[in-house]
């Protein structure tokens, strides 16, 4: 099956970097070599990214992004059949961050091998937010720091 997917690949308090990655492209004969989409990200959880957020990986080339509209358009000189990783997207919540339900997508997706475009489905991820408030470090000198101190070094 062709596909494009994406996955959330870390998140460590307010930022989640999202993985976008190709397989199922065997039948194509020089490889993709150009991948196109529009990033969409709930407004109410993410901060609008730019384009120092967006990585290349997997010998991908090229990228440009437009945050007024979210599109993007990456690659490369030489395709390959295999697939693997392309982009990694790095992502930080806004001030606004609140528990539940939040998404990512890439909608509008092709792929070129420079013959021919292929139209995959959206790639969706599905989020859920969790909010835990983590507990506040101690006043430096207190006993509850020298305390805390002689318990890691035990």
């Amino acid at each position: 099956m062709r596909r494009i997917r994406i996955r959330a690949l870390l998140i460590i308090f307010v930022l989640i970097e999202v993985i976008l990655s190709v397989d199922g492209y065997g039948d194509v004969e020089t490889g993709i070599n150009a991948i196109k989409g529009t990033l969409e990200i709930d407004s109410d959880v993410f901060e609008k990214p730019g384009q120092e957020d967006f990585e290349l990986l997997d010998y991908w080339e090229n990228i440009r992004y437009n945050p007024e509209n979210g599109q993007f358009g990456l690659s490369r000189r030489a395709g390959s059949p295999e697939g693997g990783d392309v982009l990694r997207i790095r992502l930080t919540a806004g001030e606004k961050l609140s528990s539940g339900e939040t998404y990512v997508r890439v909608t509008g997706l092709a792929a070129s091998e420079g013959k021919r475009e292929i139209f995959p489905e959206t790639a969706e991820l599905a989020l859920i937010v969790v909010l835990e408030q983590l507990p506040e470090a101690p006043e430096p000198g207190t006993e509850e720091e020298t305390m805390r101190d002689c318990q890691e070094g035990a």
